[in-house]
């Protein structure tokens, strides 16, 4: 099973030669998340992470996240989160890719076409989105293209054998509103895939400073990647896909009391990835243990 690895906190980053800011004519931003029952939802397996108390104030992994996209009109938040977001950060990661092009970022396509209930504009489970990535893996962004135009094009047999590639090992819950626990997960260099409950002026955020409060109406369910966290600033920092003039340049920094209010937070996931990581770089991390450091609580 998957050990702990603490990444490298900054690298550059290049521009993803794929268009993935394209937005809907209304200039509204799209959902997509369609929350699991709370039964259901505790039944999936739990982790606890690699460790969780001598992590450093802050850690930032975007560095190895793609170039924030926007998913258009198109109820897909939950294979941009899973696989654009999460599965790029992974591979980019442990095979310490250069760049981002359509060979090493993944499709949203590949996910949200196969996972989705109808239309274009219906949303999908998290879960749903995981499990297809421990069964089949997931298709570059150049051998399945996304468009938010449609999304009933499904996989070819050599797409879908050339996915196999970037399968994950396994993936579970986590304890959304415990702090300690996100905060070891990523420290140890695991971002957490998260289902969030929206409203009106988090639709509207266009800032760097913190999102503290939901206010206006209840929009619906929407799923983002942590990536990140700064005790100083006491907050969580999150991408989004909705392009780079929402929020700050497409990421923003949620509260640490909302999200201990369990009000933003429904569903948090992480993933354990087939590749073997890389050791740990930073002695004053304590070692995970012999199990891989993944202890599942239930």
């Amino acid at each position: 099973m998957k050990q702990a690895v603490v990444l490298p906190l900054v690298i550059a980053i290049q521009l993803v030669s794929v268009d993935v800011n394209a937005q809907d004519s209304t200039g509204k931003y799209s959902l997509g998340l369609i929350f699991q029952s709370t039964d259901l939802y505790l039944s999936f397996k739990s982790f606890s992470p690699p460790f969780n108390k001598a992590v450093p104030v802050k850690t930032d992994l975007s560095g190895y996240f793609p170039r924030v996209g926007s998913q258009g009109g198109q109820a897909s938040c939950v294979a941009w989160a899973v696989a654009y977001a999460m599965k790029s950060y992974q591979e980019k990661a442990e095979r310490d890719w250069k760049r981002n092009t359509g060979r090493t970022v993944f499709s949203p396509a590949y996910v949200y076409n196969q996972i989705k209930p109808e239309g274009c504009d219906e949303g999908s489970y998290i879960s749903d989105a995981l499990k297809l990535l421990k069964k089949q893996g997931v298709a570059t962004w150049a051998s399945f293209p996304y468009s938010d135009k449609a999304c009933d094009r499904k996989p070819s047999a050599n797409v879908r054998d050339a996915a196999k590639e970037f399968q994950i090992h396994d993936w579970g819950r986590v304890e959304f509103d415990d702090l300690n626990d996100i905060k070891g997960f990523l420290a140890a260099g695991y971002p957490i895939t998260v289902g969030a409950t929206i409203y009106k002026n988090f639709m509207r955020w266009n800032s760097s400073a913190i999102y503290k409060a939901q206010e206006g109406r209840r929009v619906g369910g929407h799923a983002m990647v942590i990536v990140g966290y700064d005790d100083e600033r006491k907050a969580l920092r999150l991408i989004n896909s909705w392009g780079r003039k929402w929020g700050d340049s497409g990421f923003v920094w949620v509260s640490y009391d909302l999200v201990q209010s369990g009000k933003f937070i429904k569903e948090a996931y992480v993933t354990i990835d087939e590749q073997a990581p890389k050791p740990p770089k930073k002695e004053e991390f304590p070692a995970p243990p012999a199990s891989g450091g993944w202890t599942p609580i239930n």
